[in-house]
């Protein structure tokens, strides 16, 4: 058998041992020709880690030269498929399924003169599954081995999970792996509920194949997006996270995640882990907002309740609590609130690092861009979004930074 290693690049063979490391290990190869199972319902029933070889040669190319083999998983966990001709112009194709339409979790070509086509990943659930082995030329004089190799976790994607109604149940600060494939039959992402049972900052770990390009999206039950993390086609260091904060109400959401990468692969893999961050005595922003001063004179009084200073018309000062009548600016010095007009409280200031940045409409609608750089005042967080005034919102994305 080729050697996986050897045919990519040192940050994609890095990422893809440390997958492979903990995968079952395999037996030497045992021949296997149950002839006929070309169908699901005459299929070869095959042990799992261990390693077959069989042949084309007894199929008819007119009829369908194909094998099929059943495969019974006794829990969740990862499924690694490898196979691979022995024939120098023999390829093989390769499709794993659960026997219905339309569910393809791999389904690719291995070659004997490439390298790196060989193995294919997916995490999948408990269930019978079946692999489709199928003559690649019309010279059916080949022999090829092959194996499914199976590792028990909970902590990897569990296909389908292209979708809400049967998105994979993720726990609060468990890390977890899954897999992308370049041939798939509708993998336009994955997709993971998670729930919060207080208001929390989360934390959003994401390692992501080098290369590879998409987004990240959270969404709250209401299918409203709370966050948005766009991925470009960078290479990261291996066993770097991409590392986001977000502020979200307590309740249920859904975390979808989507990678393309511009070569054919049968699978690629990628991390992701969603935790709580803890409260610390030492925050790093122990006020709660700002004040801004919107009339000229008023007055900045020490804890003894005399007039330190005038302030001025457009000043803002840190707010570490607020009272009935006033705001505590630290030290025991405080500001009155004064009528309606005098003071302004407020959250902080966001803007855009680089590109624009849009604001919405209460209703989810685009209202309009500020070019980067520009801030804007925001008066609270809400369902994840930075709330503008009115009910308009910003949602945080990587292009987003917020001052306090």
């Amino acid at each position: 058998m080729k050697k996986l290693a050897l045919s990519i690049g040192i940050l994609t063979a890095a990422f893809l041992l440390i997958l492979l490391s903990n995968a079952g290990q395999i037996q030497a190869a045992a021949p296997i020709n149950n002839e006929p199972n070309e169908l699901y319902s005459t299929a070869s029933a095959i042990e799992l880690n261990k390693e077959y070889e069989s042949t084309f040669a007894d199929d008819d190319f007119r009829r369908d030269p194909k094998d099929v083999y059943k495969i019974e998983l006794p829990k969740s966990g990862l499924v690694t498929v490898n196979a691979d001709s022995k024939h120098v112009n023999g390829s093989v194709s390769v499709l794993l399924t659960n026997g219905k339409v339309n569910n393809e979790y791999l389904h690719y070509v291995s070659k004997p003169n490439v390298m790196e086509d060989e193995i294919g990943q997916v995490g999948l659930p408990a269930g019978t599954y079946y692999l489709e082995l199928a003559a690649g030329t019309t010279d059916l004089d080949v022999t090829y081995q092959f194996s499914v190799s199976f590792e028990t976790s909970n902590y990897y994607e569990k296909e389908d999970n292209d979708t809400w109604d049967i998105a994979t149940e993720m726990e609060l600060n468990k890390r977890y792996k899954g897999f992308f494939s370049t041939h798939p039959r509708t993998d336009d992402g994955d997709t993971y509920k998670f729930t919060l049972q207080k208001d929390s900052t989360i934390i959003i770990k994401h390692a992501k194949y080098p290369n590879s390009y998409g987004e990240l999206r959270i969404y709250n039950s209401l299918g409203k997006d709370v966050f948005n993390d766009y991925l470009i086609n960078d290479i990261p260091s291996v066993g770097k996270d991409r590392v986001n904060e977000v502020t979200l109400k307590a309740g249920t959401y859904f975390l979808e995640v989507s990678e393309f990468i511009t070569h054919t692969l049968p699978s690629f893999p990628y991390e992701v882990e969603v935790s709580v961050k803890e409260a610390s005595t030492s925050d790093e922003y122990p006020w709660i907002g700002r004040v801004l001063i919107q009339k000229d004179g008023m007055a900045l009084y020490n804890p003894n309740g005399k007039v330190h200073r005038k302030l001025k018309k457009g000043e803002g000062l840190k707010v570490y609590e607020i009272e009935d009548d006033r705001y505590q600016v630290g030290g025991g010095y405080y500001v009155l609130k004064g009528s309606g007009k005098d003071t302004l409280y407020y959250y902080g200031h966001v803007w855009a690092k680089s590109s624009y940045m849009y604001v919405y409409t209460p209703e989810g609608d685009f209202f309009k861009r500020f070019p980067s750089k520009q801030t804007v005042r925001v008066y609270g967080m809400e369902d994840g979004k930075y709330q503008v005034g009115g009910g308009y919102y910003v949602v945080p994305d990587t292009n987003i930074q917020l001052d306090r």
